[in-house]
């Protein structure tokens, strides 16, 4: 498994460990960590992709591509979280709590209390209609991680390119 893989795996993990919570300071902290780890997948695929040129090149270019998508606003308002969480404060998602009223999901029967997570500041990347949703957000933001770690995988294939021996166990 290559470092990007296993970066994505931890954000991944991260987001599970959050999504999973009710406890305020559980869900801040693995979601903090998330972010840091979602945007390391990019960071580490850049560095791991240096020592071949043309790997480098589809990085490049697919980053592009994907900086103009229809992507772009989430990918920048993750890394715009990620420079506060790392070097100016704290992510706190906020807790807000609805009463199901009706459900026909298997375990939420009506009268039941939902939490409900969600981010500040997405009005800026996403817009004013935007509800902030933590779960949705973050979701969306580790399924683009995973299609390009899929993708780049795919090139290094491509391009003949194995794992360093220190990376096979």
């Amino acid at each position: 498994m290559t470092d990007t893989e296993t970066k994505l795996q931890d954000a991944v993990t991260q987001f599970d460990l959050a999504a999973n919570a009710e406890d305020e300071a559980m869900v801040r902290s693995c979601i903090n960590a998330m972010i840091d780890m979602g945007r390391s997948v990019t960071l580490v695929m850049q560095k791991e992709s240096g020592p071949y040129p043309a790997l480098t090149q589809w990085y490049e270019g697919r980053m592009a591509e994907l900086m103009q998508s229809a992507d772009a606003p989430l990918m920048k308002f993750f890394n715009e979280r990620r420079v506060h969480t790392i070097h100016k404060g704290v992510v706190r998602p906020l807790r807000d709590t609805a009463l199901v009223t009706g459900s026909t999901v298997p375990g939420v029967a009506p009268g039941a209390t939902m939490i409900l997570w969600r981010f500040e500041g997405t009005a800026e990347h996403l817009g004013p209609s935007d509800s902030g949703g933590m779960h949705r957000l973050s979701m969306r933001y580790l399924a683009i991680l995973r299609g390009l770690v899929r993708e780049w995988l795919q090139q290094r294939a491509e391009l003949g390119i194995r794992l360093p021996a220190s990376h096979l166990v």
